[in-house]
C-alpha cells in the first residue's frame, strides 16, 4: 500500500522518501550533504521540518614565524535592567559576523540562554556542540561611561585565544604614535568575543597611525584598540588562531518537543486543563469579598477580615476592657507613691 501512495513524503535533510521527523544521522551515508540541504518551505506536510540558521564565522588568521597580538581590552558585561557587572577581556573579531560568551560569563551573571545543539564548522572540520542562546547583555567600557547592546550572544566553553594574545603597555610604548595611550590592566580571563554584527563597538572616534610596517589603534566607545602589533621576537607559541567556522544552530529539539505536545493535546483535550491554573471556589470568594469590602480612606486602603461566614459577631467585651484599664491605672498609681 505504501508504494501506491500519492502523498509520499520526503526528508528534507537527505531528501530520501521518509519523514523528516524519522531521518536517523547515524545511517546517512553523506554527512557533508546533510548539513548543505536547506529547509524545503515549498513542501508542506504534517511531520517536522527543522528550521536552519546558517552564519558564517571567520576568525583572526594565523601566525607563521613571528606571533600576533591580538585587538584585546577589558570591558565590562552585565545583562540588561541589571547593575551586577563582571571585568572581563573582549576580543575583537572582524570577521565573525556572530558574537560568543563564555559559559563562566553566563552563570556569573544570572543569565538564562535558550539550549541549542550547534554544528561548528572550523578548518573544513565539522563538530557538534551543546550551546546557550543569550539574549540582553550589555558590553561598556571599563569605567562604566559608555553601555552598548549585544545581539543574541552563543555560549562556549572558552575562546580561541589566549591570554598572551593580549597587548601590553611595554609593547606599545616602544612605538612613538602610541605613548599617549594607556591599555588597562585587570585580572581576569577572556570571557566575550564581539562579531562583526556589533558595529557601535568597532566606530572609531580617533585613530593613530605611524609609519608603514606597524600597528595602529582606534579609539572606540569601549576604549582604545591596538591593532596588527607583531611580536617579532615570540616564536614559541605553536597554536593557531581559528580563521574559518561555519555555524549551523538546529532548534529541531525545541520543536519536535512542541509537536508532540500538540498532537498529545489533540487526542486527549481533557489534559490541557493541566496547563491552565485556576482559582479554587475558596479563592474566588476571597477575591469577591476583598472587592466588595475595599476602602479607601485617610490615604489608607482598608479591607474587611475574610471571614468564611459573614454572620460571624464578636462578643461585647468592653466591660472586660474597662477592668483591665481600671486595674493598670491603680497599679501604676502605686508605683508611683513608691
Amino acid at each position: 500500500m505504501t508504494r501506491d501512495c500519492k502523498y509520499r513524503l520526503t526528508c528534507s535533510i537527505c531528501r530520501k522518501r521518509h519523514p523528516s521527523i524519522l531521518h536517523d544521522e547515524s545511517k546517512s551515508s553523506n554527512k557533508e550533504n546533510t548539513e548543505k540541504h536547506s529547509v524545503d518551505e515549498e513542501n508542506p506536510s504534517a511531520c517536522h521540518i527543522p528550521e536552519i540558521e546558517i552564519v558564517n564565522q571567520l576568525g583572526a588568521g594565523n601566525k607563521s614565524h613571528s606571533s600576533c597580538a591580538m585587538a584585546i581590552i577589558p570591558v565590562k558585561v552585565k545583562l540588561k535592567n541589571r547593575s551586577h557587572a563582571i571585568e572581563t577581556y573582549a576580543f575583537f573579531d572582524t570577521g565573525s559576523s556572530i558574537s560568543f560568551c563564555t559559559e563562566e560569563i553566563m552563570h556569573q551573571l544570572g543569565g538564562n540562554g535558550k539550549k541549542m545543539e550547534i554544528s561548528l564548522n572550523t578548518m573544513g572540520t565539522p563538530h557538534r556542540m551543546s550551546t546557550y542562546a543569550l539574549n540582553g547583555l550589555q558590553v561598556c567600557d571599563i569605567d562604566t561611561n559608555s553601555v552598548i547592546d549585544l545581539p543574541t550572544v552563543y555560549t562556549k566553553d572558552k575562546m580561541p585565544v589566549a591570554k598572551t594574545h593580549i597587548p601590553t603597555n611595554e609593547e606599545i610604548v616602544k612605538w612613538p604614535h602610541l605613548n599617549n595611550i594607556v591599555l588597562p590592566d585587570i585580572d581576569g580571563t577572556i570571557g566575550l568575543m564581539i562579531g562583526n554584527n556589533v558595529p557601535d563597538a568597532y566606530t572609531p572616534y580617533d585613530i593613530a597611525t605611524g609609519p608603514a610596517g606597524s600597528p595602529h589603534a582606534t579609539r572606540s566607545r569601549l576604549g582604545w584598540i591596538v591593532w596588527n602589533l607583531i611580536r617579532k621576537d615570540s616564536i614559541t607559541e605553536t597554536n593557531a588562531v581559528v580563521n574559518r567556522a561555519q555555524l549551523t544552530a538546529i532548534h529541531e529539539n525545541n520543536k519536535l518537543d512542541s509537536l508532540v505536545r500538540k498532537s498529545i493535546n489533540l487526542d486527549f483535550p481533557e489534559l490541557l486543563i493541566d496547563d491552565k491554573k485556576e482559582n479554587s471556589i475558596e479563592d474566588n470568594y476571597f477575591l469577591k469579598q476583598v472587592n466588595e469590602s475595599i476602602e479607601f480612606e485617610d490615604g489608607h486602603y482598608q479591607v474587611a477580615l475574610p471571614f468564611r461566614n459573614k454572620e460571624v459577631k464578636f462578643p461585647n467585651n468592653v466591660s472586660q476592657g474597662l477592668n483591665r484599664l481600671k486595674g493598670l491605672r491603680n497599679k501604676m498609681t502605686k508605683e508611683s507613691e513608691v
